[in-house]
């Protein structure tokens, strides 16, 4: 099918869906593979072909009737069990293209950024979309555009001083392809029959109800985590993900109980994953990465938790680096797990708790009389005037992660999220993605979400940055 350059989308399916047996006049047209980019903005799949002899890209799919004052009521059936098929050509489904988009995620966000100056062109000029949105489809031209935008995102990254992730999920953050080849190499059969599956199971619906039914997607990854090996490849591969994101500090955090269903000690998992972090560094020397060790929400757990806190105590030093607590927090309040907390004060154990996302504002109350410093999510402190001049006074740093959020329905919408007010208010935020495959994100969408959505200048990323910088563990 010819050789993929490292741009594009390659319609595997094309001639699975259209033979030549049964459609002669597209194997005449189409006389080799179809290759376009789908591009998604704000709801709105794009499909932009690379051929010299189709120039017109097309919307896909989307569930709004106009945007940009462009109106979409003819171009589109509004529906998401339909799409677009002018001319029969292979678009890739709403579908395909969910378990497609992400797989170059530096490109996505160059072409996301040039459909939208593109868009905003044409709305100003009020013209029709119909089904031809963008006349320019040569090689060379799109050649010549990545070149630039790999400028341009290289300038945007030399302007700011660091690009920091304080909050940050392993198993919400492995490559589906690498959890697929773990299934094979384990003898595991997963629920999902193919690589497409594995990645739609490994990602958050769209339709997602509440931070139970999110936290459902770590099921899957967590499969193929109870291996030394494995654990090691994960930790590599996320460090290596993050620097070549930009990405130059990085805290990732984990459950070593969660992966001890196999014979591993929490120890043994813990080693793993520092032998990861340590060869993703001495490989990616632009990036220092640490490793929080994560207690878990529950009622029969006790115990795990504490060895996590004496796994922790053990290992703290240039790699491990602090200790939280994750999990269904509406379902196990934090005040359950005093005694956990009491014993990490006891060893003088850096920490950091989730709290203040699926809770209210007592569950951040709690966390702060447990003696943490930082505070992961930490969003429902805007429901406490008294809460907020509390995190101020105290110098408190909140993990926020914006996409997460409006996928486990914290917020209602991402035009509603409150890291605004709270970063208005003088409250320490910071920028953070919590789970890059889940969520499908990383620190530059959740920046470009913060600028577009909901109005964030340059200065103030650089200045969220700061706080980020301020409240690392690892000085």
């Amino acid at each position: 099918m010819g050789k993929k350059k490292r741009f594009i989308f390659l319609s595997e399916k094309f001639y699975e869906e259209y033979p030549k047996e049964k459609y002669p006049e597209l194997e005449q047209k189409h006389n080799r593979p179809y290759i376009q980019i789908c591009v998604e903005i704000r709801g709105i799949l794009f499909a932009i072909p690379l051929r010299s002899d189709i120039h017109h890209p097309h919307v896909l799919w989307t569930d709004k009737k106009n945007h940009c004052g462009l109106d979409f009521s003819k171009a589109v059936v509004i529906s998401k069990a339909e799409y677009i098929d002018t001319l029969r050509e292979p678009y890739l489904r709403k579908k395909e293209f969910d378990a497609l988009r992400g797989k170059d995620y530096k490109i996505k966000q160059k072409m996301e950024r040039y459909v939208k100056k593109y868009i905003s062109a044409k709305a100003k000029q009020e013209l029709p979309i119909n089904n031809t949105l963008v006349k320019y489809s040569s090689l060379q031209y799109f050649e010549e555009f990545f070149i630039e935008a790999e400028k341009e995102q290289k300038e945007n990254k030399n302007s700011m001083k660091h690009l920091i992730e304080l909050h940050l999920h392993l198993d919400g953050s492995l490559r589906p392809e690498t959890v697929w080849e773990l299934a094979k190499e384990q003898g595991i059969t997963l629920p999902a029959k193919t690589l497409e599956e594995t990645q739609e199971m490994m990602r958050v619906p769209d339709d997602c109800k509440s931070l139970e039914e999110y936290l459902e997607r770590f099921e899957l990854p967590l499969m193929v985590l109870q291996r030394e090996e494995a654990l090691e490849r994960v930790t590599f591969e996320l460090v290596e993900d993050l620097a070549k994101e930009g990405v130059d500090y990085a805290e990732i955090r984990f459950a070593p109980q969660l992966s001890v269903e196999g014979g591993l000690t929490q120890d043994q998992v813990t080693e793993a994953a520092i032998r990861g972090a340590k060869r993703g560094m001495e490989q990616y020397p632009q990036i220092r990465a640490g490793l929080i060790l994560c207690c878990m929400r529950g009622d029969q757990n006790q115990e795990l938790n504490l060895a996590t806190v004496e796994t922790a105590r053990k290992y703290l030093g240039d790699v491990v680096c602090a200790v939280d607590i994750a999990g269904a927090e509406s379902l196990y309040p934090t005040e359950l797990f005093k005694t956990v907390f009491d014993k990490v004060r006891e060893y003088k154990l850096p920490m950091t708790i989730h709290a203040g996302e699926a809770a209210g504002p007592e569950s951040m109350w709690t966390a702060l009389s447990y003696g943490t410093k930082r505070i992961g999510h930490g969003i429902a402190a805007v429901k406490d005037p008294k809460l907020v001049e509390t995190l101020i006074r105290e110098g408190v740093t909140l993990e926020v992660c914006v996409r997460s959020n409006g996928h486990s329905k914290a917020v209602s919408s991402i035009a509603e999220h409150p890291i605004r007010q709270l970063f208005d208010s003088g409250v320490h935020v910071t920028i953070n993605s919590d789970n890059m495959t889940a969520s499908n994100t990383d620190l530059w969408k959740e920046i470009r979400v913060l600028k577009e959505e909901l109005g964030f200048t340059d200065e103030e990323i650089e200045k969220m940055e700061e706080y980020a910088y301020e409240a690392r563990f690892l000085k």
